[in-house]
């Protein structure tokens, strides 16, 4: 039954589990199985049953406020762990890519006319690999777009060097985010990353010395042989560097990476999905002690507004292979392939793989597990972009996470308690392995 399923589905379900008369109070450990599996489901039932059409095609873009994410699909070497997958290093090829790059802003240009372009994010791959082709790509969008907001790039520590970051600072990137994952070298070399802890230290201090607005790094946690105290290592490192905003990325296996294969062979072992929560929590506590406050649900910052990911945008076009688009009622992907999207764009053609025009009730559920990432929802966001109320829009939906004690209610805002936290933490990562290896092979 589809009419009022979501209704069904969950009186059925806390009737079943006996919960239904201790509706908004916490549950007990014994009943910690029961609602993990019921939520669990609750967002399966969101993301399957997904219609894409590879004759998906972008027509009439309505939105405010537009960011752009360009994807740079090149990599001195994939990491082990990489959700993913780039090309190697090649100068030549990078150039074909350029050339397409600014063949697929030239298209969207066309059907993006009066729409104003907030933000422009460069994502990897390793961006800093091409200085020159980033500043060329920011120079292009500042022609084509009307665009006077921040632009962000992705770092690899490898490539932090004085001249890379003058050519990033005088092309007019803002704020950079260093990927670290650990200060532990054995840990380092254990996911295959190609640089040890003195050489993120410095790269840490020369983007502090050339004057960023805002500097976050990345760090990883319940990655392989990895304990709480090589955590807490790696956030008090972190933390003594006083950088902006410090992401801390749970490690999310997808099937086909490196680190997958040795875990499913027994050559490596992950923390157990307990320590893992242990780390999340260390990771709150650490870092809202030490100054820092949750913007999202990963990131902590000194500066909340200062700096978004490449996919926290409510609307965003997807720029380069595999990049994804999320406008209005719309998602759609990029081909993987970097030969395929050269090719395509040289005769003209947008290069989407396939993509879907979500139904009303669907994007509404959507945009809200989106929105959650960072830690609370906008009552009046959401009424702005529906025009109707989210407690009406989503009323089972919302009482669901209520009852188990995942969601409260607040002036203004829908608001992950401190339990929720670590469900939308294991939710989060369910969605990413959902979707991601759809999209994302080769």
């Amino acid at each position: 039954m589809i009419l009022n399923g979501e209704r069904i589905f969950l009186e059925r379900s806390v009737i079943n589990s006996n919960l239904y008369k201790r509706v908004f109070k916490p549950l007990s450990k014994k009943n910690h199985v029961i609602s993990e599996r019921i939520i669990k489901r609750l967002v399966s039932r969101t993301f399957d049953n997904i219609k894409y059409s590879s004759s998906f095609k972008i027509n009439d873009i309505n939105c405010k406020n537009l960011s752009i994410n360009v994807r740079i699909p090149f990599c001195r070497s994939q990491c082990d762990f990489c959700l993913f997958r780039s090309n190697p290093w090649n100068p030549r090829l990078a150039e074909s890519y350029l050339q397409a790059v600014k063949e697929e802003l030239k298209i969207y240009s066309n059907l993006l006319k009066g729409i104003k372009v907030s933000t422009v994010y460069f994502s990897g791959g390793t961006p800093t690999l091409m200085p020159e082709g980033v500043a060329e790509i920011l120079e292009q969008i500042k022609q084509l777009y009307e665009f006077d907001g921040e632009s962000s790039i992705e770092a690899n520590p490898l490539d932090i060097n004085d001249k890379t970051l003058s050519k990033l600072i005088d092309s007019g990137i803002e704020n950079i985010s260093i990927g670290i994952q650990s200060f532990n070298d054995e840990i380092l070399a254990i996911i295959g990353r190609g640089h040890e802890s003195r050489i993120a230290l410095n790269a840490i201090k020369r983007a502090k010395n050339h004057g960023f607005k805002h500097i976050n790094i990345d760090l990883m946690f319940a990655l392989p042989e990895q304990n709480l105290e090589d955590l807490e290592y790696d956030l008090k490192t972190a933390t003594d560097l006083e950088v902006s905003s410090i992401s801390t990325y749970p490690l999310i296996l997808v099937p086909y990476s490196e680190v997958y294969d040795a875990v499913k062979g027994g050559l490596i072992k992950l923390p157990s999905v307990r320590k893992e929560h242990s780390m999340y929590k260390t990771i709150i506590n650490f870092l809202s002690d030490t100054g820092y406050q949750m913007s999202a649900l990963w990131r902590f910052s000194k500066d909340p507004g200062g700096y978004c990911g490449p996919f926290e945008f409510n609307d965003f076009i997807g720029i380069g292979p595999n990049a994804w688009s999320v406008v209005d009622k719309t998602f759609s992907v990029n081909t993987p392939s970097l030969t395929d999207y050269i090719k395509t764009l040289t005769s003209g053609r947008l290069p989407i793989l396939k993509g879907t025009l979500f139904p009303l009730k669907k994007a509404m559920k959507i945009w809200f597990l989106r929105n959650l990432y960072h830690v609370k929802v906008s009552k009046d966001e959401f009424r702005e972009r529906f025009n109707s109320e989210i407690k009406k829009e989503l009323k089972w939906f919302l009482r669901m996470l209520f009852i188990f004690g995942l969601l409260k209610d607040e002036e203004g805002y829908l608001s992950l308690t401190n339990k929720g936290l670590l469900y939308a933490s294991d939710v989060t990562k369910c969605i990413a392995l959902k979707l991601l290896p759809n999209f994302l092979i080769i």
